[in-house]
């Protein structure tokens, strides 16, 4: 997982087989939030964004929850990350998906 990119696979350890993976990106709503780069949060675009990135996140769950059932998966886990916010030296852009997203 990442600002850009959610991946998850499904794997069968008895068999020790990969049996599904797929990369879901979310590349595109971060380009427009670097475009609208300025403008207060209060501004309509920035909200509608907002509402638009918190509507995808709960889409990507709904389509992961589908997907475990259908493979009926007996564990789920994924790795939450506590990155402290810090300057990356890569560009503002970079630094504030890392530090913000």
């Amino acid at each position: 997982m990442n600002p850009n990119y959610i991946g998850f696979y499904i794997y069968d350890y008895n068999k020790n087989k990969q049996i599904y993976k797929e990369v879901i990106s979310i590349k595109s709503l971060n380009d427009i939030e670097y475009q609208l780069k300025g403008l207060s949060s209060t501004d309509k675009r920035r909200k509608y964004l907002t509402n638009k990135r918190k509507h995808e996140v709960v889409q990507i769950c709904k389509r992961l929850s589908i997907i475990t059932n259908h493979y009926k998966c007996q564990y789920f886990g994924y790795e939450k990350l506590n990155i402290s916010s810090k300057d990356n030296k890569k560009g503002k852009k970079f630094n504030k998906l890392i530090n913000n997203t």
